[in-house]
């Protein structure tokens, strides 16, 4: 490898081994992954330096820092960044320049054909393979499933869907774009098209073009209605027994009934004056109820009532909101 000029390809394998974090483990996360890089790699680095190192004075300037024993090119980033920040705070003459020069390798120059022509006659790995193991033993094999190049996929879609769906589905569409053109479209009728582009999607498995989306919103609608409650305005909308609007975070509904209809609503309770009804309340409702009650504040106005996320100061729904309770179930 080193003298006759072979590949390295076959030792781009390492082996990454899962060492706990804790006594007694349940979940992947009670381990930590630590890679274990072939040694080869380490003698063939080492014997190269120790190579380049003849040689590299006669063909580095003195110019090019990047070569200086014991710098980093993060040392040179520090320097470079000292320098601009105390040319820019410098207020007395004589003034200076910062020019920034070798623009043919400057990063916004790099004519990657040629970078990447170098970095193949480097023999440098497009990609690199990996092996779990756990005491000893491989971890697919620990766990009884099949150990495969890349994710499947079943019923004709990916195991895996992320958020660009564009991609994902995109040869479905090419599929179906594919079966129209067929056809000589521009011989039938408005009708005729849309016929014929209904018998082409329906002519696909349903398991291939199914929405994602409607599963996410019931999923979500759970999450939402543990939290989602009224908020009092003037009361014409909100039922007082079948209707959410108590600020107490268990059910936001009365605990105990009362003398009331069951059809009345809140708006019964306000009095003329813009309040609270404080005597109906106190004799219609049970204690604790009262107190939650009298607790609701209303505002000058009475404006109509509307639907509030109970979990934010401000009572308006956010994404960040919504997640953290559905991780909590």
């Amino acid at each position: 490898m080193l003298n006759c000029g072979g590949s390295v390809e076959e030792f781009n394998s390492t082996k990454i081994t899962l060492i706990l974090k804790i006594q007694v483990s349940e979940v992947v996360i009670d381990f930590r992954p630590i890679s274990l890089c072939n040694i080869l790699y380490k003698i063939t680095t080492n014997v190269m330096t120790n190579r380049f190192r003849t040689i590299l004075g006669d063909d580095i300037l003195e110019a090019q820092c990047t070569f200086i024993p014991d710098r980093l090119i993060s040392d040179n980033t520090l320097m470079g960044f000292e320098c601009h920040y105390r040319l820019k705070r410098r207020r007395r003459k004589p003034e200076y320049t910062a020019i920034k020069i070798d623009m043919s390798k400057a990063y916004d120059r790099v004519e990657w054909g040629f970078l990447q022509g170098g970095l193949d006659k480097a023999i440098c790995f497009h990609r690199i393979s990996s092996l779990y193991v756990l005491k000893g033993r491989r971890l697919f094999a620990l766990v009884m499933v099949n150990l495969v190049d890349c994710h499947e996929k079943y019923l004709g879609i990916p195991c895996f869907i992320g958020r660009s769906k564009r991609k994902l589905f995109a040869d479905i569409v090419e599929r179906i774009w594919g079966e129209i053109k067929e056809w000589r479209e521009k011989m039938l009728s408005v009708g005729g098209k849309d016929i014929l582009i209904k018998a082409v999607i329906q002519s696909i498995p349903a398991y291939a073009i199914n929405s994602f989306v409607w599963k996410s919103i019931i999923w979500g609608k759970g999450i939402l209605d543990m939290r989602l409650r009224w908020r009092v305005g003037n009361g014409s909308s909100i039922q007082i027994y079948k209707d959410r609007w108590i600020p107490r975070p268990s059910m936001f509904k009365l605990l105990f009934p009362s003398v009331l209809d069951n059809e009345a609503k809140v708006e019964c309770l306000v009095s003329p004056s813009s309040g609270w009804d404080t005597q109906l309340i106190r004799c219609s409702f049970d204690k604790d109820d009262v107190e939650e009650i009298l607790r609701i504040p209303l505002g000058f106005g009475l404006n109509k009532d509307t639907v509030s996320w109970h979990l934010v100061g401000r009572f308006v729904y956010t994404v960040k909101s919504g997640y953290n309770v559905g991780q909590k179930l």
